[in-house]
């Protein structure tokens, strides 16, 4: 009997053509995809029919990892054979259990992922599903349910692998029932990502609804007066990574997380109105973490949030006198706020712990192209030590305003911190970062740096970061050569002495290869000489040292 499967192999495969197999053409995103797995070739069962999805063969090695998602986990592709290759592989479909074992079916076809991400998002994804950004993944959306899909609280965590979180959440959440119905499962993100790469990682992504309010209510006790929620969601994340025991079989390595989402208003009788934020609540071991994020960026958002806290914690918060007087930072902007509550004492009376504040400040001083460079500072309080003297953070030179960003499977919309800046600085000039100053810089040390800290105090500024130096420009002369490597660059000033500051470089020792000098070329002694030490430059007043 001839052999009736039908082969679908990369470009980079070795193979020829034939009347059982496709070869996918060089340099599309599904080529670099199918290169990257197992053998490089997806098996079907069959010849496929046009406008029809056909199972893979149970001797591929795709379809057998998708059998960790359930003993009828498959993987299916449709398939025009007629077509040319670069258009033959249109979609692929996945059967998988979700929590509790209900079937859920997902597919890499447009309009799938429309139904996930919303029509801009999705025409992002080539057919049949892949895109190439720092690695390569194939999107796959929620196809409509035949029926709701109901859950508790509690099967989420155990269908993620979080069983032991449970022992420390308070059973007024876990029994809740979570819902994703027909009517609502569009435009939720609800989908499936699978990455060859990265040992077969796949993630599933599923948003229950969830009534948790009174819940909620109840378990903060007015810990948190001014707290008003709106409503719940419940987050999914199933991750399974291929991993490998003992005895070198491959088994699927479960390291899901369960989230709530929310829509809430903070207000106090201080604001002129309630303030809506967008709510994260994360899970550990020792309690739950709240990230609020503003839903429209204002300029009122930090003071009115500020109000808001001091009522919280009964405490005056002098957060803006750390950015000191006059114009140094402007554009103090709200990002997120963090509140971090304890449950190991009690799961059913969580215990308010920490907050944090997290907010942008842009830099009038040390402009690279006439940008400002703009810091994401932190504020915090904790509740044995109250709130701490000072606000610390880093240059904001990383973050993603990308369309793509939303297809990634970490996204979620609290996470989704940019600047408010316009035009923001993401380095900082060296030269003129003390206001109203301007510092000679030694050559072989970069004037523009991109990675920085600040810590702010009502009395002081600092700044730090670590500094690669440049190579010696002329390498190959006749004199003895330095090299630095790395520096420590430390950098400080009063807020109402500007005019003294100190400018510190200190030679990193034990961080291989050490500074040094390379000895003239011709001279007997060939050893480098090691370098340690530090250039300082201070001024104060009529006083410059060196």
């Amino acid at each position: 009997m001839s052999d009736q499967k039908y082969y679908i192999y990369s470009s980079d495969a070795g193979q020829s053509g034939g009347t059982n197999k496709l070869i996918l053409k060089k340099d599309l995103p599904i080529d670099d995809f199918v290169s990257r797995l197992k053998n490089k070739v997806i098996i079907l069962q069959e010849t496929p029919e046009a406008d029809e999805y056909t199972p893979c063969d149970a001797s591929d090695e795709w379809v057998k990892w998708v059998g960790n998602f359930g003993e009828n986990g498959q993987v299916s592709a449709m398939v025009d054979p007629e077509l040319e290759p670069d258009e033959a592989l249109q979609s692929f479909q996945f059967n998988v259990a979700g929590p509790g074992g209900q079937a859920l079916v997902f597919e890499s076809s447009a309009e799938a992922l429309e139904s996930a991400f919303g029509s801009e998002a999705a025409g992002l994804v080539d057919p049949p599903g892949a895109l190439v950004t720092s690695s390569v993944l194939l999107y796959s959306g929620l196809i409509e349910p035949s029926s709701n899909l109901t859950a508790k609280v509690e099967d989420l965590f155990n269908y993620v692998g979080q069983e032991e979180l449970l022992e420390n959440l308070p059973s007024s959440l876990t029994a809740l029932t979570a819902t994703i119905s027909s009517s609502t499962y569009e435009g939720r993100r609800n989908a499936l990502w699978f990455n060859p790469e990265l040992d077969s990682q796949t993630i599933l992504r599923l948003q229950y609804q969830l009534d948790a309010k009174n819940a909620f209510e109840g378990l903060l006790q007015n810990q948190v007066p001014g707290l008003e929620f709106i409503e719940f969601a419940a987050i999914c994340r199933k991750i399974m990574t291929e991993g490998q025991t003992a005895d070198d079989e491959l088994v699927g390595v479960d390291q899901g997380t369960v989230s709530l989402q929310a829509t809430c208003t903070v207000s106090n009788t201080k604001m002129a109105a309630p303030l809506q934020m967008t709510m994260g609540i994360d899970f550990s071991e020792s309690g739950m973490t709240f990230i609020l994020k503003p839903s429209q960026q204002s300029d009122g958002n930090l003071d009115d949030v500020l109000k808001w806290l001091e009522g919280v914690v009964a405490s005056n918060l002098p957060v803006r006198d750390f950015f000191g007087p006059g114009d140094t930072f402007q554009g103090l902007s709200l990002q997120q706020v963090v509140l971090s509550f304890n449950t190991t004492t009690d799961p059913a009376s969580p215990r308010l712990a920490s907050i944090r504040v997290d907010i942008e400040a842009a830099g009038n001083f040390g402009k690279v192209d006439d940008k400002m460079p703009v810091f994401l500072m932190t504020y915090s309080w904790m509740r044995a030590i109250g709130g701490v003297g000072s606000v610390r953070g880093q240059l904001w030179s990383s973050y993603d305003i990308s369309k793509e960003r939303i297809l990634q499977p970490y996204y979620e919309v609290w996470t989704d911190i940019s600047p408010a800046t316009r035009s923001p600085g993401t380095a900082i000039n060296l030269a003129t970062l003390i206001p109203g100053q301007t510092v000679s810089i030694p050559e072989n040390i970069p004037s523009q740096i991109t990675n920085a800290y600040a810590e702010l105090s009502a009395e002081s500024v600092s700044f730090g970061a670590l500094v690669a130096t440049r190579e010696p420009q002329d390498a190959e002369g006749q004199v003895p050569q330095p090299y630095l490597q790395q520096l420590r660059l430390d950098v400080s000033y009063a807020w109402q002495r500007v005019a003294e500051f100190k400018f510190n470089f200190k030679v990193l020792a034990g961080i291989p290869p050490p500074a040094g000098i390379s000895p003239s070329p011709g001279i007997t002694y060939d050893q480098d000489t090691i370098i340690s030490g530090e250039l300082s430059y201070f001024q104060g007043g009529e006083r410059h040292e060196q």
